[in-house]
C-alpha cells in the first residue's frame, strides 16, 4: 500500500473529491459493531438511511415480512423500532432470513457519506479491525473515515484507525510510505501502548455507561473477535 489518509469526521469526508479508491468507515461506539454482529448472526443485508422518517417510509414500502427496523437518537432506542443500537441486544438475536433498515446519529450517516465519495467502502470497529486490515491491505491507497460523534472527533475511532494502519504495515512487512497528519497521529496513538479500556473514561463511553449501557461499551472495546468484514454496495451493507 502506497498511502493512507485518515479523515477524522464524516464532515471531512464530505469535502473529499470523488474517488474510485477504497475507504474504511471506522466506528467503535456502536453502529458498526452492531452491524458486524448482525451479519455474523445471519442477517442478509442492512440498509443504512439518514433519518427516522426514511426508516418508517421504507418499512411501509418493503412490508414487515423479513425486515426489521433499528437505530438510535442521542443513544436512545427510537420508539416503535424493533431494535436499538445495542450490540448486546443484537448478540441475543437470530437474524437468519432477516434484513435491517438502520439509522443512527453518526455511524449510518458516515457510511452513506463515504459511499458517495469512494468506489469501495468497508466497515470497521475494534472487533473486526484485523480482518478489515487484511481485506484492505492490497489496495494502493486507502482512506480511513472516522465516524466521530455529533460532528466531532471520537478518540476511540482514531485509535481504531491507528490499529488498522499498524496491522496493514505488519501484513506488508513495511511502513506505509505516505500518511497524512491525522494518519500519523492515529498510528502514534495506537503505538502508545494504550489499552482500549482507557476509552472507558472518554465522554461517549461515560454517556453510555450513565444510561445503563456499560455492557455495550465493554463489548465494543473487545479487539479482533470477528472475521466479518461488512462492505457497502448499491445502498446496502453486506458481508
Amino acid at each position: 500500500m502506497n498511502s493512507i489518509k485518515v479523515l477524522t469526521t464524516a464532515a471531512e469526508c464530505a469535502e473529499e473529491r470523488k474517488s474510485p479508491g477504497a475507504a474504511v468507515v471506522v466506528n467503535v461506539f456502536r453502529t458498526n459493531t452492531c452491524m458486524v454482529v448482525a451479519l455474523e448472526r445471519g442477517c442478509a443485508k442492512i440498509r443504512p438511511v439518514p433519518s427516522v422518517d426514511q426508516v418508517v417510509e421504507l418499512r411501509k414500502l418493503t412490508g414487515k415480512e423479513g425486515w426489521l427496523t433499528a437505530g438510535e437518537r442521542d443513544t436512545d432506542k427510537i420508539p416503535g423500532f424493533d431494535l436499538g443500537n445495542s450490540p448486546q441486544e443484537f448478540e441475543s438475536r437470530d437474524f437468519k432470513g432477516r434484513s435491517i433498515i438502520y439509522t443512527s446519529s453518526s455511524g449510518a450517516q458516515a457510511v452513506l457519506t463515504a459511499a458517495g465519495k469512494f468506489g469501495k467502502v468497508y466497515l470497521a470497529c475494534l472487533r473486526n479491525g484485523r480482518a478489515v486490515a487484511e481485506k484492505a491491505a492490497g489496495e494502493a491507497t486507502l482512506s480511513l473515515v472516522c465516524a466521530g460523534r455529533k460532528g466531532r472527533l471520537a478518540l476511540e475511532d482514531l485509535f481504531c484507525a491507528g490499529k488498522i494502519i499498524c496491522a496493514i504495515e505488519a501484513i506488508q512487512g513495511a511502513p506505509v510510505p505516505q500518511l497524512n497528519d491525522a494518519a500519523i497521529a492515529a498510528r502514534l496513538l495506537y503505538l502508545g501502548g494504550l489499552s482500549p479500556e482507557i476509552f472507558l473514561q472518554h465522554e461517549h463511553a461515560q454517556l453510555l455507561r450513565a444510561r445503563g449501557l456499560g455492557d455495550d461499551v465493554a463489548f465494543c472495546l473487545e479487539e479482533d473477535k470477528s472475521t466479518v468484514v461488512p462492505y457497502h454496495a448499491n445502498g446496502l451493507v453486506l458481508a
